[in-house]
């Protein structure tokens, strides 16, 4: 995806995407996820790994480019997630 900034008079692509694995969770089930997009309020997606798309327990809005993701309800039953912050 692509949006015009408003500030400096271009166009910008805005999008992160990466893959968390399990072993990316703190002990309380969360994942810090940077994706350094400059805006707090952001859309995300996020899949299993068969391809489903799932809900975080909670997402919590840090600061312009850092959320973090409670994924503490899925236990070790999922390996991979995949994630698209937009």
């Amino acid at each position: 995806m692509i949006a015009y900034d408003g500030v400096k008079n271009v166009w910008q692509k805005i999008r992160h995407s990466q893959t968390i694995n399990l072993s990316d969770l703190d002990i309380n089930g969360n994942v810090i996820i940077e994706h350094d997009l400059g805006q707090k309020y952001v859309q995300f997606s996020l899949y299993d790994e068969n391809d489903r798309m799932v809900m975080p327990d909670e997402v919590f809005l840090v600061n312009s480019n850092t959320l973090t993701l409670s994924l503490r309800s899925f236990g070790d039953s999922v390996i991979n997630w995949h994630l698209v912050v937009s």
